[in-house]
């Protein structure tokens, strides 16, 4: 599949649809939980930081995984790369956590 014909898969049902869609969807939740925590003025401002780069670490982890699931068809060697971001993404997400726990025991 082309490029275009896998981001045009996101209209039908198909065996990732429900992988692509659950990412794409923690994404823009994420996006607001990010967004609402860098503008709470109740918290100081560095658990603030804390709060918003862990949402964004996240945003990350669930496009990088949303984009392999939705590009797999395309070549072997999208597949190969798109495989590299989403463990990417996986390292990001699991390194922030272990920033969070240490910030906020």
């Amino acid at each position: 599949m082309s490029v275009g014909q896998c981001v045009r898969s996101l209209l039908y049902i198909h065996n990732e649809t429900g992988n692509v869609w659950s990412h794409v969807i923690g994404v823009a939740i994420f996006l607001a939980l990010g967004m609402q925590d860098a503008t709470d003025k109740s918290m100081e401002r560095h658990h603030r930081v804390v709060c918003f780069l862990y949402c964004f670490a996240t945003i990350l982890c669930m496009g990088f995984s949303a984009a392999f699931h939705l590009m797999q068809p395309n070549s072997k060697k999208m597949y190969e790369q798109m495989l590299k971001l989403d463990m990417s993404g996986i390292a990001i997400i699991i390194i922030a956590s272990i920033q969070v726990c240490a910030h906020f025991p």
